[in-house]
């Protein structure tokens, strides 16, 4: 994770952890464990606000919406979006259909809009990238600002979503998602406001099966697995 002002590095976390990622099939949520961590932070650069927002790893895990299709195309909401064909791309010699989609104009709740990429010969969804409606700011605000100052008004200002998948042994994995926030600090009685950027993904090096007793009791630390 990487929370910048102004395009100046405030802090800058990283880990390596293991995922331990139920079937999609499965009910099942996903885990995660700290394999080694470290973080850099320049207190000298880092301003008096104390924000608290909705954040860590599972902000990246939750992006893979076809284990979690809940948090963008429900079957409540599903039809709240309109969906229509891009042109399509070639990517590594693949025909990938492009599906734009956005919410409904006479909706005002934020919603989301943006593209899925969609192998055109096996129907298997490769990538999305999208976004959050914000134009009502309070109450996009209310989605992710969980505590603030008094005397400060926060809201986003921009908030946008990647996940990529990817093949093996003719079945299609997670393999990377980004999650960019970026988001005003509107303080009282003063004259100009701070903005704030923060970045986090998440990428898969390597994964490998496991059994469900495993999953309920992950190994020692030493051994990296991701599924």
């Amino acid at each position: 994770m990487r929370l910048l002002k102004k395009k100046n590095e405030r802090l800058l976390s990283e880990a390596v952890v293991n995922i331990y990622k139920a079937p999609y099939s499965s009910l099942k949520r996903d885990a995660v464990e700290m394999y080694k961590a470290r973080k850099s932070t320049d207190y000298s650069k880092l301003d008096t606000v104390a924000l608290k927002l909705q954040g860590g790893p599972f902000n990246a895990l939750f992006v893979d919406i076809m284990k979690y299709p809940e948090y963008i195309f429900d079957e409540e909401s599903i039809d709240d979006y309109v969906f229509s064909f891009d042109r399509s791309v070639r990517v590594n010699d693949q025909l990938i259909y492009v599906i734009n989609f956005k919410q409904l104009e006479n909706l005002t709740e934020p919603l989301y809009k943006g593209q899925l990429f969609i192998d055109a010969e096996n129907k298997i969804l490769t990538s999305a990238i999208y976004s959050l409606n914000i134009t009502d700011r309070d109450e996009a605000a209310r989605l992710f600002v969980r505590k603030k100052p008094r005397n400060a008004k926060v809201w986003p200002t921009e908030v946008a979503y990647r996940v990529d998948y990817r093949e093996k042994n003719g079945r299609w994995y997670y393999s990377y998602s980004n999650v960019l926030l970026e988001f005003k600090v509107n303080w009282d009685k003063k004259l100009f406001n701070s903005v704030y950027s923060m970045t986090c993904e998440m990428a898969v090096t390597d994964w490998e099966k496991i059994l469900p007793a495993h999953f309920l009791n992950p190994r020692k630390e030493s051994e990296l697995l991701l599924y």
